[in-house]
């Protein structure tokens, strides 16, 4: 079905665009500025054209969209021209998006040229052109894409339409769907909030759900659906989604004039294609109330090796890596993009899924029914008080133990009694995995919430003792999101896109992204506070988070062109040095129990953390090492080697502050002066340093540094009888 649009007149935001040495052609009068975003979706088969000016000299059809979610899920013409399929044959993917996969891969928002000539007769027009989108499937989840950008390019990439064809439509002119009367805004809330009203989708088969539209995003007491709001969702994408669900156009409108009546808080930066939280340079400068739009898609670095400059401003030296400094992981640009709101939110409700879900603790610790809840604390006259005290911080620590009672209840890390998880059989179990996987969703939307809507990023007086960062959560529950951690693995069809006439097997680019985004927004929400408080210094383990950034480096080698993969070697190093500052940072002696940071007794591999050009096992092959390493997104060779060579120093200066005696004990990874290297299978502490010595050679370390670990070895092993000097110089 072809669907006429009727392009508003709306305060407009032009594009910028560079036409210098440009030949343009007369536009037509009759041609209005296209505004962006065009949203396509739910109806199946309904199309949207746009008309631009005429060009002269085009090669390429250049469109950037988001949530082009598979290959296959929309389509594009030209001026009545053949149907052409958005997929990754037929599109040239542009930067980085296209080592992560292109169309389907971890890039939500991505941009791609079509040369003209896969677009068929009739081809450009010198006098006006129409560019027709369509929308072509839905799995029953995905029910739009947008396209949020599209030009013609001449051979050498310049863009073509003259300056005033192409605008943004500007968010504080957003107003409700006119025509409804006086009613609208208090019935519109009446049906966001209200259960058992809507449908799972619009497809053939659709179940009914019990969810409230509330259920799945924000529940502010005051404000539901307040994310819709500091995101910028438009009317036309709030009416499709509802609509989606089952509701009419005049009840779908009438959520839409809801949400234009809150005046909780609209985010300036806030779009539904900007990840939020994106870290980036400067985001510190902003209101807080601007942290969670984030430092937006134009902060995302084009490699991984463009990170140098930001972790080392003043050159790669020891001090830029001191154990006494703090690397400020939310104004660290990195070059992969955070997931936008959309995959926040929860695929399915826990409550639709698990019939006990309202009565359990991770439920009554939220909202409850008046007794003490975090959101009854939260909104109650006592609420300063309860954030003083640490009484709400205490909440939420309950509130994450209840999440891990619940699912221990199902099994440890989400295995259920048969022994199915993170290495058993998912195949026939994704409602259960996706259950999984949305119930913590469904925590960090409701966090976000409360933290938003009750003015609590800047508040980490309420949750921490200091030093604590400026801006922070108050909880180690983010990474705990991802997939992996919640023991479902990649394959066995637990996130394949099942279409009506298809199934398009997942993605392993993106599942492995999606894993490394809830890690890292971890890091950039709540990374650690450096106090010596068990927990406070170590929210989320280091070792796996250097495991998943290995792991979605193994996942890009068949679609980077690279033979190693894209090894992001400066984000591990960010890591490295962020684990050195909050674990020894905060003076924690090795075998103390709670210690988890960054250090030779964590086994700390110089190859595997930091990406230093291996094979897909992690393991170094000959021939295949230092100058074999070729993604030429990472850092050169002599930089690679400062870059470990200052860690590794700067390590050992904290590692020579501790006696001996301070390495040996009963709790945690400890040994004792006689203990023998165990180099293969259960690697002990002494084993690892072995190792971590042999490939310190291997990486071009310098004879210095190694000789210094070796003196250090040798005294906290004194009569193990292990030849340490023959690994010196």
């Amino acid at each position: 079905m072809k669907v006429k649009t009727v392009i508003a007149l709306v305060l407009l935001v032009t594009v910028a665009v560079d036409h210098s040495a440009i030949s343009v052609p007369v536009r037509s009068a009759s041609v209005e500025p296209v505004t962006f975003p065009v949203h396509l979706g739910p109806v199946v088969g309904e199309s949207k054209s746009r008309s631009v000016p005429g060009v002269i000299g085009a090669a390429y059809l250049w469109i950037k969209t988001y949530n082009l979610a598979w290959e296959g899920k929309g389509s594009v013409r030209l001026n009545g021209g053949p149907w052409l399929v958005l997929n990754n044959s037929n599109c040239e993917i542009q930067g980085n998006a296209k080592n992560y996969g292109g169309i389907g891969g971890m890039f939500e928002t991505m941009d791609y040229r079509i040369p003209l000539d896969r677009l068929g007769a009739p081809g450009a027009s010198n006098t006006e052109n129409a560019i027709e989108f369509r929308f072509n499937e839905s799995d029953g989840n995905g029910s739009s894409y947008d396209v949020i950008d599209f030009d013609f390019l001449d051979s050498s990439a310049s863009r073509l339409l003259p300056a005033g064809s192409l605008a943004y439509a500007d968010p504080a002119t957003y107003a409700a769907p006119p025509g409804l009367g006086s009613t609208a805004v208090a019935e519109g809330k009446a049906l966001f909030t209200a259960r058992n009203s809507l449908q799972s989708n619009n497809l053939p088969g659709h179940t009914l759900l019990k969810a409230a539209c509330s259920d799945c995003h924000v529940n502010h007491p005051t404000a539901p659906g307040l994310d819709l709001e500091y995101f910028n969702y438009s009317n036309e994408s709030i009416i499709d989604r509802a609509m989606f669900h089952g509701l009419d156009e005049l009840q779908s409108k009438k959520i839409a004039a809801y949400i234009r009546s809150l005046t909780s808080y609209r985010s300036i930066h806030g779009r539904p294609w900007q990840p939020p939280y994106q870290p980036g340079a400067g985001l510190d400068s902003r209101p807080v109330s601007e942290w969670a739009a984030g430092a937006g898609l134009e902060a995302v670095l084009a490699r991984d090796r463009d990170m140098i400059p930001y972790l080392f401003p003043q050159g790669i030296t020891q001090a830029a890596v001191s154990y006494k400094a703090d690397l400020n992981m939310r104004e660290l640009p990195i070059s992969i993009p955070f997931q936008s709101w959309n995959h926040w939110l929860p695929t399915v409700w826990p409550g639709e899924y698990w019939s006990d879900f309202e009565s359990s603790p991770v439920s009554r610790v939220y909202e409850g029914d008046g007794s003490g809840s975090l959101l009854d604390t939260l909104s109650g006259p006592g609420a300063k008080a309860a954030l003083e005290s640490h009484r709400v911080k205490d909440l939420f620590n309950g509130w994450n133990s209840a999440l891990s009672q619940y699912l221990r209840a199902r099994g440890p890390d989400g295995r259920d009694k048969n022994g199915i998880g993170l290495h058993g059989d998912w195949t026939g179990k994704s409602g259960r995995a996706k259950a999984l996987f949305s119930l913590t969703q469904w925590m960090q939307v409701k966090t976000f919430g409360m933290m938003r809507g009750f003015a609590l990023e800047d508040h980490p007086e309420y949750f921490f003792s200091p030093p604590y960062a400026p801006r922070t959560w108050p909880t180690g529950s983010t990474f705990e999101t991802s997939p992996y951690k919640r023991g479902v693995p990649y394959g066995g069809g637990t996130f394949d896109v099942v279409l009506p006439t298809r199934t398009i097997p997942e993605n392993p680019v993106l599942y492995e992204g999606t894993n490394n985004f809830w890690y890292w927004a971890q890091i950039v929400l709540n990374g650690g506070t450096r106090t010596s408080k068990a927990g406070d210094h170590n929210p989320i383990d280091w070792g796996y988070t250097r495991g998943r950034i290995k792991d979605l480096s193994v996942s890009t080698q068949h679609v980077s062109g690279s033979r190693d993969g894209i090894w992001e070697f400066c984000r591990a190093a960010a890591l490295n040095i962020l684990g050195l500052q909050q674990g020894y940072g905060v003076g924690l002696p090795p075998n103390d129990p709670s210690y988890n940071g960054w250090s030779t007794m964590n086994y700390f591999r110089p190859d595997y953390s930091l990406m230093w050009g291996t094979s897909a096992n992690g393991a170094q092959t000959a021939g295949h090492g230092r100058e074999a390493f070729q993604d030429p997104g990472s850092p050169p060779l002599q930089e690679r080697r400062q870059v470990l060579k200052v860690l590794l120093a700067e390590a050992l200066v904290v590692n020579q502050q501790f006696t001996p005696k301070q390495y040996y004990g009963t709790t945690g990874l400890t040994t004792d002066p006689s203990a023998r290297p165990v180099v293969g299978g259960q690697v002990n502490f002494p084993g690892a340093t072995v190792n971590m010595l042999n490939q310190m050679e291997s990486l071009g370390v310098d004879q210095p540094t190694i000789n210094s670990y070796v003196r250090w070895a040798e005294t906290i092993w004194p009569t193990n009888g292990y030849n340490w000097r023959g690994l010196a110089r």
